[in-house]
């Protein structure tokens, strides 16, 4: 599969890592994407605690066009449940993560996050 193309991944966002401490305060780290593209979405799908929710928006993630940035440098993307992704100042939580891979069923061409 060829890579998403740029002109598509036009829009960038915040995309903040999530982790709880013992008492369950949250504490992020924030990464900013780059060359994604978001579309609103009103799909009905199955989170990790298998319930079903409506996502509000999509976020295509190519694993060669897109970038993560921290501070100037490359970073290593990863994508948990219950980050938060800021676009046009609007905070969603990552509710599932689909990885597409690529016909060899070994490399990941793109993921696709369902946000709500």
């Amino acid at each position: 599969m060829k890579p998403i193309p740029l002109k598509i991944l036009n829009q960038e966002c915040i995309h903040k890592r999530v982790t709880k401490d013992d008492w369950q305060a949250e504490t992020t780290v924030s990464y900013t994407l780059e060359n994604v593209y978001i579309e609103p979405s009103n799909s009905l799908v199955k989170t990790k605690e298998n319930t079903e929710v409506v996502a509000s928006s999509m976020l295509f993630y190519d694993m060669v066009n897109s970038k993560c940035k921290l501070v100037d440098a490359e970073a290593v993307i990863i994508f948990n449940y219950d980050d938060i992704i800021t676009f046009n100042s609007i905070d969603y939580r990552i509710i599932k993560i689909d990885p597409i891979y690529q016909a060899d069923l070994t490399t990941i061409h793109h993921y696709e996050l369902y946000l709500r």
